[in-house]
């Protein structure tokens, strides 16, 4: 959504088409998101148009999707194959089907060398507007701990139109800081920076923008005191940065000078100390540094949880622009976002909260911030471009990859693939591929390299590659052996001994290494970034039948990378310890496990936030079995993601993780002919979980199957009689059907549990109330929009058909029953959301929840009530149509429309089909509240005849009645959905506000002992995105994956006794589910009150 950038700017296009003598017709995309608008580009004399056929050379931002590239044509983007990306690889087997000449902007380096700077990045634009939210969230931290500070006054970058704008706003705080400085309880503030590349110096360049002095570390012990001495001004703040000599010591000798060149040499003989001398005062921590795994952490959670014991508070923030999750700062948990920037960390629990609040340290982790300036970091992207386009327009191509060489150094080194064949420097990435493709190894720590080998070897053998080697040497490399290319050299020096590693079969080839093999263990690829080339490191183990052969080939790799001056890279030799068996050995490795497979039956918007909610979760793979390819290859988009993900402090490659299936219910359910099993059981086969997000009546025959096959099940339906009929047998085999996990079911089951727990178990009273309201509405703005005040994201059948239903509820001890036919007369004003116009519905039989929720023996329970909630004037207007035959399940000729039932009552009534025979006959129908809102909502569904009464034109009211009589159905309700479902769509186009929200009430009162009342109330009030989830989506489908984690991580540890068709009303299900969707932006606020006794108010 906020990626606004452009490779060019309108001027820049207006330089390119003047340098190159007006011969350059540059076409322009249209894009109504982009930072530049269609016109700007037309002013300066290029042509908007989707059509790119035109063009010979194509560039852009992102890797575009590979549907569209178009053949043999010339591409310029950030495509993320250099380093073999496996999410990338579909993208460039593309590229070199349609034989596209592919340029990649990582790559282009001043003179084409592997030891000069890129001249072509975003630059400090992600340290600039990182500093500028770490400001902003500074002030909103402060604020929730009570204090008000300039900072509030600090808008978020994206608010500002440019970099200039920024500055402007920061003058003015600036200007506060220096009139009245901080309160005393919080001075100093001090910012600590860390990092020297381009992301720290843009940082720092906007905090020199305010009132500021720099400091050493060593400064920081007394800079409180020379304050209260008035040495030091309290009206700025103070800067502190740090680098490597300021963050380690050295374990064994603490006390000698420190030598960068060792640390970065041997980073496991330092310490950090950072958390000792920097962090406790340390106001806002400005991360910008490079980091992996080798290297000590700046500050762990523990060394954060200790300084807090000790009753120092003084770290405030984190603006974490490196983004590194679980690196240097070891509790930035996950990225935010730029619509959602923060979250508090709470070091004495390690939980977090998507709130700021007043205890935990915020935190900030934007992966994208360079988007919050478009119009400049586009800008500065351009300046940097533009100067190598003019030659490259001018080259005149080339028939062969032997050809290219006429390009210029620098672009000749940016251009990954020609001519359907990778270029000679990128050829590597071939090798790299097989590797990750027939290597079945996770990648590890180094330190447990050796026993990995162990085991790797193992599997050589029994995948029927012949008898394992009797020597294996693991080798571990580090430095830039990618954009130098030495990998490419690495890996010739290794096939040079044997022709296809890991392979017995191969034919022996001129100085052959008998027996020979190599696998590639460990790939942690670092992507280059603001900060310029980053060090990568490989772990490779090295097999074969002859000990003394296997440490030749080793020592010659290490000497090739120590003589390799550019690549700045060590290699170390990682031979396996005598002294440890392998059953040692195995206990000391990272364990090599399987992905855990979800099978995911429905690709609709709601399973959108499953693949999202598992993302992080490298070790998942999903399965989507679906008609809609599009809908799958989304979700497998999604979970896949593109940053390179952090597992236990350890980076890997994330791979393509999900797989589309074909499949229709229920053909699939059965063989086909010459098919021992249906695909539905081949899919269930090969999954651990089977998630089904189909409407309910599909999941009895999947759920049958997992029965057969001894599979664990979810979904977010009620539990039907038929699936409840599972639950012996599934009990019985030991699964788990978890169901109603949704939001209502489940959410309001959970809520309500942890309540009526809380009350009954904590305070040992008897529940005498319970009230449950959910509705999934329109927001207000978009509910104002049409008379309904409704709008739909799914077939409105069952809220429909749910009209139809009757409902019974217990008031102050009086049964209530109302019939169906009598509900929408039933409904009632509600108080419970004082700043919306709502009303409540009685949803279905709320007795039967006594059972479900553990309350049926409760004599002390005079009132249950369970509600669905809308906007006032909503029943009024259902029960109008209703009232017009339009509710009605008796069957119908098909051609019947909407329009047709309602003409076919009101002639029937003896009344004209207009607006005022509309009137004439609901002025007859008791129940009816308000007459004019119903006649216009009939009106504006084109229902009566003469719709240009409430329509701005006649052709408006044609339309209308035209739509209205395409509404066809079975039945009158289902012509009525028809319309419904045309008339009542939200806009999701990309210019559209519309937006759903979710509002959801609990209030479960009880008894004390004492006498006294306790109510527990909880209320969620949530909002759809638009361009991202609805909130109907966001709750259903975060509460569904929450469940898919709890089926995976803990059915045999904390759920071992649960088995069978279960709903979330136990303790274990409910706190961990609410606490991961918390993590995922669903919040709720909660008050428990006390009243006196009755008899003493």
């Amino acid at each position: 959504m906020w990626e606004r950038r452009s490779p060019l700017s309108p001027l820049q296009v207006k330089e390119l088409i003047k340098q190159t003598g007006n011969k350059t017709k540059v076409l322009v995309q249209p894009c109504t998101r982009r930072i530049f608008s269609n016109d700007e580009y037309r002013q300066v004399g290029a042509t908007v148009t989707e059509d790119l056929s035109a063009a010979s050379f194509i560039i852009g931002v992102k890797s575009p999707p590979k549907e569209i590239l178009l053949p043999e044509k010339s591409y310029m983007f950030f495509s993320h194959t250099i380093k073999a990306q496996p999410y990338s690889m579909p993208l460039l087997d593309n590229i070199l089907d349609k034989r596209i000449a592919l340029f990649d902007y990582e790559c282009i380096t001043r003179e084409g060398r592997d030891d000069t700077p890129r001249l072509v990045a975003f630059g400090a634009y992600a340290g600039r507007a990182g500093m500028i939210d770490g400001l902003q969230g500074l002030g909103l931290r402060l604020l929730a701990e009570g204090y008000s500070t300039p900072f509030l006054h600090v808008p978020n970058t994206y608010m500002h139109a440019s970099l200039g704008e920024a500055r402007e706003a920061l003058r003015k705080v600036g200007q506060m800081i220096h009139e009245k400085g901080f309160p005393e309880s919080i001075t100093p503030v001090v910012v600590t920076f860390t990092g020297t590349g381009n992301v720290a110096k843009g940082a720092r360049e906007v905090f020199e923008a305010l009132p500021h002095q720099y400091i050493t570390p060593e400064e920081l012990p007394n800079l409180s005191n020379l304050i209260k001495q008035g040495v030091k001004p309290r009206n700025v703040l103070y800067g502190v940065v740090c680098t490597a000599k300021d963050m380690v010591r050295h374990t064994s000798h603490p006390e000698q000078a420190f030598d960068k060149a060792d640390y970065y040499r041997h980073p496991t003989n330092y310490a950090s100390v950072f958390h000792e001398t920097v962090i406790p005062h340390t106001t806002l921590f400005v991360n910008g540094i490079y980091w992996d795994n080798r290297f000590p952490r700046l500050i762990t959670k523990e060394q954060i949880k200790e300084l807090r014991a000790t009753g120092n508070h003084k770290l405030k923030a984190v603006a974490d622009i490196s983004c590194d999750i679980g690196g240097s700062c070891e509790f930035l948990h996950r990225p935010t976002s730029i619509e959602n920037p923060y979250y508090s960390y709470n070091p004495e629990t390690g939980e977090e909260e998507t709130k700021v609040t007043g205890s935990g340290v915020l935190m900030l982790g934007v992966d994208n911030l360079p988007s919050e300036l478009p119009r400049d970091a586009s800008q500065h992207f351009g300046d940097g471009l533009l100067p190598l386009l003019p030659p490259l327009l001018e080259w005149q191509g080339s028939s062969s990859v032997e050809d290219m060489q006429s390009l210029s150094p620098e672009m000749y080194r940016a251009c990954i693939a020609a001519h359907g064949s990778l270029m000679p420097k990128w050829q590597y990435i071939q090798r790299l591929r097989e590797q990750h493709e027939t290597a079945n190894v996770q990648p590890v720590p180094v330190s447990a390299a050796t026993a990995v080998a162990t085991k790797a070897t193992s599997a050589v053998a029994s995948a029927g590659f012949g008898a394992a080697p009797a020597a294996s040497i693991t080798v571990e490399l580090i430095g830039h052996l990618f954009d130098t290319g030495l990998i490419n050299q690495v890996l010739d020096t290794l096939e040079a001994h044997t022709s296809h590693p890991a392979t017995s079969t191969s034919k022996a080839v001129e100085g052959a290494t008998a027996g020979f093999s190599f696998n590639i263990l460990v790939c942690d690829v670092r992507p280059n970034n603001l900060q310029g080339a980053q060090h990568s490191r490989v772990v490779i183990q090295l097999s074969g039948p002859n000990a003394t052969e296997i440490q030749q080939v080793a020592e010659s790799v290490c000497s090739m990378v120590s003589a390799h001056k550019a690549a700045e890279g060590t290699a170390n030799i990682v031979s396996p310890d005598p002294s440890k068996s392998a059953e040692d050995a195995s206990q000391s490795v990272v364990q090599v496990t399987m992905p855990k497979r979800i099978l995911l039956f429905g690709a609709g918007r709601v399973a959108l936030p499953v693949a999202k909610y598992f993302r992080e979760q490298h070790n998942t793979h999903l399965t989507i079995a679906t008609e809609d390819e599009e809908q799958a290859r989304q979700l497998i988009d999604a979970i896949t993601g593109e940053q390179l993900p952090v597992d236990n402090g350890y980076h890997h490659q994330p791979v393509s993780r999900g797989r589309f299936v074909p499949y229709r219910f229920p053909r699939d359910n059965t063989a086909a002919p010459g098919h021992t099993n249906s695909k539905l059981a081949e899919l269930v086969h090969n999954s651990d979980v089977v998630v089904s997000l189909l409407p309910a009546t599909m999941h009895v025959p999947i759920a049958q199957e997992c029965l057969r096959q001894g599979k664990d099940m979810v979904t977010a339906s009620y539990v039907s009689p038929e699936m409840q009929k599972l639950h012996e047998e599934a009990r019985e085999k030991g699964l788990i059907f978890l169901n109603e996990v949704g939001l209502d079911p489940g959410m309001d089951h959970m809520m309500i549990m942890s309540a009526i727990d809380h009350i009954r178990g904590d305070l040992n009273a008897e529940i005498t109330e319970l009230v449950s309201l959910c509705g999934g509405l329109p927001d207000p703005i978009t509910a104002s929009m049409n008379p309904l005040k409704y709008k739909i994201s799914w077939s409105p059948r069952g809220v429909l058909t749910a009209a139809l239903n009757s409902a019974r509820f217990l008031n102050q001890g009086s049964l209530v029953e109302v019939p169906g036919d009598k509900l929408l007369t039933a409904a009632t004003y509600s108080h419970r959301f004082p700043t919306l116009r709502l009303e409540v519905v009685p949803n279905r039989d709320s007795l039967i929840y006594r059972r479900l929720y553990g309350i049926e023996d409760t004599p002390s329970l005079h009132s249950i009530c369970r509600g669905t909630l809308r906007y006032e004037g909503w029943a009024n207007a259902m029960f109008a149509l209703k009232s017009l035959g339009l509710l009605s399940l008796q069957n119908q000729d098909e051609t019947t429309s909407a329009f047709d039932v309602v003409r076919q009552t009101l002639t029937g009534a003896g009344v004209p089909h207009s607006s005022q025979g509309v009137r004439q006959f609901l002025s007859r129908v008791e129940g009816i509240q308000d007459l004019d809102a119903a006649v216009e909502a009939v009106s504006w569904l084109g229902l009566d005849g003469d719709s240009a009464t409430h329509a701005s034109s006649k052709d408006e009211s044609a339309q209308r009645r035209q739509t209205a009589s395409q509404a066809r159905g079975k039945t009158p309700l289902d012509s009525l959905s028809s319309l419904w479902e045309q008339r009542l769509q939200y806009d999701t186009s990309a210019t559209s506000n519309e937006k759903d929200m979710v509002a959801m009430y609990h209030q479960i009162a009880g008894r004390m002992r004492d006498g006294q009342i306790v109510r527990h109330q909880s209320r969620l009030l949530t909002f759809g995105v638009p361009g991202g989830d609805t909130a109907m989506a966001a709750t259903v489908g975060y509460t569904t994956a929450a469940a898919i984690d709890l089926v995976l991580q803990e059915k045999d540890k904390s759920l071992r006794d649960l088995r069978g068709v279960v709903v979330p009303t136990d303790k274990r299900v409910y706190d961990f589910i609410l606490r991961k969707i918390q993590q995922w932006g669903i919040t709720w606020s909660e008050s428990v009150t006390f009243e006196a006794p009755p008899a003493q108010r």
